[in-house]
């Protein structure tokens, strides 16, 4: 395997773990809704922590997944014009598509800071039981920079692949690995 196809390899096994991270956070928090309906409705007992849960569970569980979708570079693609003037210019539109999300990306990190300094400064805290904010959206805002920085690893793969003149595997042509096929 090519250096480069196990540097992309090694992204998308980071960016898949978090996304079990995200999943997980995800699925508890509906169990944890369904607990709470049941105990409603059946004991009239809700558990109230559970609405304090909700928004914080759900930004942490879709800051997990960012990683995935852009490792995997599910997000939208530019093909018409590369598929007019070839190849060669289809890959350089990826790498400038690469790096018009890596700014984007890297500008949320940004924002997602300054919002989480703020809630850490102001000691804000959830409405019913006045837990902290601020530690579930600094791990929100760890874990978009950890996508930020697989997607800029996600830059340097497909300009090498460019440079290089190296399809991406499982591109028409090639095998599993990248290689061309007979």
């Amino acid at each position: 395997m090519h250096p480069i196809d196990r540097l992309d390899l090694i992204a998308m096994r980071v960016a898949r773990l978090q996304a079990l991270f995200g999943v997980l956070a995800l699925l508890v928090l509906a169990v944890l809704i369904i607990l709470n309906v049941l105990l409603r409705w059946l004991f009239s007992a809700p558990l109230l922590w559970v609405t304090d849960v909700q928004s914080l569970a759900v930004a942490v569980g879709v800051g997990a997944c960012f990683a995935t979708s852009l490792a995997e570079r599910h997000h939208i693609r530019l093909r018409l014009l590369g598929s007019i003037l070839g190849p060669r210019w289809q890959q350089a539109i990826e790498s400038f598509a690469a790096f018009a999300t890596l700014v984007v990306f890297a500008v949320l990190v940004w924002q997602l800071y300054i919002f989480t300094e703020r809630n850490a400064a102001r000691g804000l805290s959830t409405i019913l039981m006045n837990w902290p904010r601020a530690p579930f959206w600094w791990t929100v805002t760890g874990l978009v920079a950890v996508a930020t920085l697989l997607q800029a690893v996600g830059l340097v793969v497909d300009i090498a692949r460019a440079v290089l003149n190296r399809p991406p595997p499982g591109a028409p042509g090639t095998d599993s690995l990248g290689r061309e096929s007979v």
